[in-house]
C-alpha cells in the first residue's frame, strides 16, 4: 500500500506525466517553468478533489468534519442549550439510540458521561419515599426510617447513596425530595493514581505513623472507578469509613477493609490496584516477604484524627478520610512502607500518572509547525532554483510532520558551495536550532526535479538525530545520569560546563519513587537537557538540607543557548534557582510545591519562599499545565533587557490568606520591588500580588493587586482584576464591566453619591471569585465554587470560566446536560442535577 506522501507526490506529478515526451524534454532543457506551473495547477486540483471527498465523508457522523457535527445533530433533533456548547460527535452519534432509552435511569447517567464528561448516579425519589408497606406485596429492600438506637445508620452516606426513607415535600420545594422526581448527582473530581510510592514517615508524631501523601499532608483517598467495584465503589468518590469498611465485622468487633476496595487484582495479566494497597516488607514478622499487599483482614478502618487509636498486634489502622496509617507502636515496619492509592483533583495539571504528550526536540521525528524565514532572494537562476527547492523541502518536511511540541520554528534554506542547507531557527530569537546539508551539489541552473527532490530529502534527513533518552530508576542512576551536566572547574578555577555534554539529552525517570539528592546543573552552550517523568509515573524530587553554608535549591546555570525542560515532576523541599546566560527554562506538567512543603492541614511550611528565583539571567521561562509557588526576578534593570515569563493553563500560588499582604507576592523582586520581566498569563489563576515590568493577560484570575511599570505595553482581556490595580488597557474585565453597568443604572436613577459608592462596593464584592479551596493539597484546590458569580464562571472570551480550569468548560457542559436531561425525561417528571462534590 503506498504511503500518503507517495500518493501526494503522484497526484502532483500526474499532469506532468500527461504531457508528450518532447515537451517534457524541452522544459527540462530550460529552467523547468512548465513543470513548476503544472505542479501548482495539480496542487489546486488535489485540493478540489480532497474537498469533494470530504463532502462524501460529511454524510456520516463518524467521518464528517467537526463543523458539520452540529448540523447533523440538528437533523436528528439534538437540542442545544442557550448557554451550552455545541453537541459533541459522540452525543450526536448516540442521539437515536438514547431516544429509544428515554426515561430510564441508566440513560441519564450515560448522558452525564457523554455531555459533561463526568460520572453520575441517578436515583428515583419514589424509591426512597416513606410509605406504608402492602401486606400482600412487601418490599423488604426498601429503605426504612432512621433508627435512633443504631448510631452507625446515622453516619450512612448522603445524597445518591442515602437509601433511608424520606418524607415527602408535597409543595415541591427546591432541594427537597418529592415522589416521582429524579436526582442526578454529578462528580466533577477525578481520581488519579499513585502507584508503588513510598509512604511519608511522620516522625513528629512517632515512628509507627505514616501518611499516604509523600508531602506529609492529610489527603483523602478516592475510589478507583475502574477497580471492579459496584455502587459507590464504581465512582470517583471520597472513601469514607463506611464505604471502606467490610459489611461483616471481624470477630474482635472492629471493621476491616472492604475487599472490593483493598488490594490488587489481575487484569489482562497485569497486577492492578483496586483502590488502596499497602506493602510492608518484614511486617508483621521479620520473615514476611512483602511481595503482596497487607491482607484486608489485617486492615482496621479507624478515625485517626488525634492519633490516639492504636491498632492491636499484627494489624494496621487506616483512616481513608485523612490518608493516615498507624502501625502498633511496638510492631512498626523497619523497612520502607510502599503505598498505592488514588487522590482527587479537577484536571490533568501539575504532573501525575495521567497521559500527557511528551515533548521532543527539533531534529528528531516530531515537528509542530513552522514558517519560512522572510529573506531577500538572489536574482537570476539561483532565485528560480531556490523557489523550486523551497517546494521540495516543504514536501520533505511534511513527511516528518506530526502534531506535537516543542513550539513554533522557522525554516530557512540557502546554497552553500552549491549544496542545499536547510536550517531550523527559533521563531523569536532567530538562533539556529538544527541544520542539515545535502551531499550532492546543485548548480544554479539545475532543473532536474529528481535531483532537487533528492537534495531536499538529504538535507532534511541530516538534521541532528533525536535526543538520547536515558531511562533511570533509583536515586543512584539519576545521580549518575546528571554527572555530565554538573559544574566543573576550568583552567582559571571558575565553574564551567563539562566538555562531554551531548547536544541534546533526555533523562527519563521511570517510577514514582522519591529522589532525594542535590541537583546543580551547568548546561553548555547550545545544549539542551530534559528531565522528565515517563508515562504513567510521578517521581518526586525532594531537595533537602544538604549544606548549611549555602542554598539547597535546584540550581540551574549555563552558557548562551542552554535550555532546560522539566516535565512531569513534583519538586518539594526547595525551589528552582536560575543564573547565568541560560536561554530558556520550560516547566510542563510539573508541581513546584507552593511554600516548599506542607503541614497536616495543607498549610505551607515556608509561605514566603519563592518556587522560582532568577538571578542575573536573561532566561525565558515558560510554565504550562503546572502548579508553582511565587516567582522572584532579581536582575540588573540598567544593563539588561527584561526577561520573558509565559504562564499558560497553570496556577501561581503565593500561599497567602490575604492576597494583598506584603508577604503574598506571586510575581515580584526581592524587597517588594517590581520584577524586571515581560509577563504573559493565559487561562491561569494567580494567588497573590503581581508586580511586573509589563503584562499581557487573557481569561485569567488575579486575586491580588497588580502593579505594572509600563502600562502602555500589553493588555488585559476577560480577566478578573483586584481593585486598586495599576494595569495596562483592560477589555471586558471584572469588576470593571459590572461597575460600568451599575454606574449606568445610577445615572438612569439619580442617587446620592454615598449610596452610589455603596452600590459600587457591593458590586465589586458580588463579582469576586469564590473558590472551594485555595490550599494546595486539597482535592478542590482552585476550583470555582458552585455559587461563584456568572461573571467569573462564564466570563472568559468564549463563555467558559476564567482561570486554570477554563479548558474543562464546566458551566457550559452542565448547561448542555440540563437541556439533554429535560429532553429525555418522561412527560410530567422533573430531574434535579446536583453537584456531589
Amino acid at each position: 500500500m503506498p504511503s500518503l506522501t507517495a500518493e501526494r507526490d503522484a497526484r502532483l506529478d500526474r499532469l506532468w506525466a500527461l504531457l508528450p515526451t518532447i515537451h517534457r524534454r524541452r522544459d527540462a532543457e530550460t529552467n523547468g517553468g512548465l513543470r513548476a506551473l503544472l505542479e501548482v495547477i495539480a496542487e489546486q486540483l488535489a485540493l478540489i478533489e480532497d474537498d469533494i471527498g470530504q463532502r462524501y465523508d460529511d454524510w456520516f457522523i463518524e467521518t464528517c468534519a467537526d463543523w458539520v457535527v452540529p448540523y447533523i445533530g440538528e437533523l436528528v433533533g439534538v437540542t442545544v442549550a442557550p448557554g451550552g456548547d455545541p453537541p459533541s460527535r459522540r452525543t450526536v452519534a448516540n442521539a437515536i439510540a438514547n431516544r429509544r432509552r428515554k426515561g430510564t435511569l441508566p440513560l441519564l447517567e450515560r448522558l452525564a458521561s457523554e455531555i459533561a464528561g463526568s460520572p453520575a448516579r441517578a436515583i428515583e425519589f419514589g424509591a426512597v419515599a416513606a410509605q406504608s408497606q402492602s401486606l400482600r406485596l412487601p418490599r423488604h429492600l426498601r429503605g426504612r426510617t432512621v433508627d435512633l438506637r443504631a448510631p452507625p445508620s446515622l453516619l450512612a452516606d448522603s445524597g445518591s447513596f442515602d437509601l433511608r426513607a424520606h418524607s415527602l415535600a408535597l409543595g415541591g420545594v427546591a432541594g427537597q425530595r418529592r415522589s416521582a422526581d429524579v436526582e442526578l448527582s454529578v462528580w466533577r473530581l477525578r481520581a488519579y493514581p499513585v502507584t508503588r510510592a513510598p509512604a511519608a514517615s511522620l516522625e513528629d508524631v512517632g515512628p509507627h505513623v505514616f501518611g499516604f501523601s509523600l508531602l506529609g499532608n492529610d489527603a483523602p483517598l478516592f475510589v478507583n472507578p475502574d477497580g471492579g467495584g459496584t455502587g459507590a465503589a464504581a465512582l470517583p468518590v471520597r472513601i469514607d469509613r463506611e464505604i471502606f469498611a467490610a459489611p461483616e465485622r471481624a470477630p474482635a468487633g472492629f471493621a476491616t477493609a472492604a475487599p472490593e476496595l483493598w488490594g490488587t487484582r489481575m487484569v489482562d495479566g497485569r497486577e492492578m490496584v483496586r483502590s488502596v494497597a499497602i506493602w510492608a516488607p518484614g511486617w508483621p514478622t521479620a520473615k514476611s516477604p512483602g511481595t503482596a499487599p497487607i491482607p484486608a483482614e489485617r486492615v482496621i478502618v479507624a478515625d485517626l484524627e488525634d492519633w490516639s487509636y492504636l491498632p492491636p498486634r499484627d494489624h494496621v489502622a487506616v483512616d481513608p478520610l485523612r490518608g493516615r496509617i498507624v502501625f502498633p507502636p511496638r510492631q512498626f515496619p523497619r523497612k520502607r512502607v510502599t503505598v498505592s492509592y488514588f487522590y482527587g483533583f479537577s484536571a490533568d495539571i501539575g504532573g501525575g500518572e495521567y497521559y500527557r504528550p511528551l515533548s521532543e526536540q527539533v531534529g528528531g521525528t516530531r515537528f509542530k509547525s513552522y514558517s519560512w524565514v522572510a529573506s531577500e532572494a538572489p536574482d537570476g537562476e539561483t532565485s528560480g532554483l531556490l523557489t523550486r527547492l523551497r517546494a521540495a523541502v516543504d514536501r520533505a518536511l511534511q513527511r516528518r510532520f506530526r502534531p506535537g511540541e516543542p513550539g513554533d520554528f522557522a525554516v530557512d534554506l540557502a546554497l552553500v558551495d552549491d549544496r542545499l542547507e536547510v536550517s531550523f531557527v527559533d521563531a523569536e530569537t532567530r538562533r539556529p536550532v538544527a541544520r542539515g546539508t545535502a551531499t550532492d551539489r546543485l548548480h544554479p541552473g539545475t532543473s532536474d526535479q529528481a535531483r532537487i527532490n533528492a537534495a531536499a530529502d538529504q538535507a532534511v534527513a541530516r538534521f541532528p538525530p533525536p535526543p538520547d533518552v536515558k531511562r533511570v530508576t533509583g536515586a543512584a542512576e539519576l545521580r549518575k545520569a546528571l554527572e555530565p551536566w554538573g559544574p566543573t572547574l576550568d583552567d582559571e578555577g571558575d565553574f564551567a560546563a563539562a566538555a562531554d555534554q551531548p547536544e541534546s539529552e533526555v533523562i527519563e525517570i521511570t517510577d514514582s519513587d522519591v529522589y532525594q539528592l542535590p541537583i546543580r546543573l551547568m548546561i553548555g552552550e547550545g545544549r539542551t537537557l530534559q528531565i522528565r517523568a515517563a508515562q504513567g509515573a510521578r517521581p518526586v524530587i525532594r531537595l533537602a538540607d544538604w549544606q548549611a553554608e549555602s542554598t539547597d535549591s535546584m540550581q540551574v546555570a549555563g552558557a548562551e543557548g542552554a535550555r532546560l525542560i522539566l516535565d512531569g515532576l513534583l519538586i518539594a523541599g526547595r525551589g528552582l534557582q536560575i543564573e547565568g546566560a541560560v536561554t530558556s527554562v520550560t516547566i510542563r506538567h510539573c508541581t513546584l510545591v507552593p511554600g516548599w512543603s506542607l503541614g497536616p492541614d495543607c498549610d505551607p511550611k515556608r509561605p514566603s519562599e519563592p518556587s522560582i528565583m532568577v538571578i542575573d539571567s536573561r532566561v525565558c521561562i515558560t510554565i504550562a499545565h503546572s502548579i508553582v509557588g511565587s516567582i522572584q526576578v532579581n536582575n540588573d534593570e540598567v544593563a539588561t533587557d527584561p526577561i520573558r515569563i509565559c504562564v499558560a493553563d497553570s496556577i501561581v500560588d503565593a500561599t497567602g490568606v490575604d492576597c494583598d499582604a506584603p508577604e503574598c507576592e506571586a510575581l515580584g523582586a526581592a524587597g517588594a520591588r517590581i520584577a524586571f520581566a515581560e509577563s504573559c498569563f493565559v487561562r491561569s489563576t494567580v494567588i497573590g500580588r503581581v508586580m511586573t515590568h509589563s503584562l499581557t493577560a487573557d481569561d485569567s484570575i488575579f486575586l491580588g493587586r497588580i502593579t505594572v511599570a509600563r502600562r502602555q505595553l500589553g493588555w488585559m482581556r476577560f480577566c478578573h482584576v483586584a481593585p486598586a490595580s495599576r494595569t495596562p488597557r483592560r477589555f471586558h474585565c471584572q469588576p470593571d464591566k459590572a461597575e460600568a453597568e451599575a454606574k449606568a443604572e445610577a445615572v438612569a436613577d439619580p442617587l446620592p453619591p454615598e449610596e452610589i459608592e455603596a452600590r459600587l462596593a457591593w458590586t465589586r464584592s458580588a463579582v469576586r471569585p469564590r473558590f472551594d479551596s485555595l490550599r494546595y493539597g486539597r482535592p478542590e484546590y482552585c476550583r470555582l465554587a458552585a455559587d461563584c458569580p456568572p461573571e467569573i464562571s462564564a466570563g472568559a472570551e468564549d463563555g467558559a470560566e476564567m482561570g486554570v480550569f477554563h479548558h474543562l468548560r464546566s458551566g457550559r457542559r452542565l448547561a448542555s446536560l440540563r437541556t439533554a436531561v429535560d429532553d429525555n425525561m418522561p412527560a410530567g417528571l422533573t430531574a434535579a442535577i446536583l453537584l456531589a462534590d
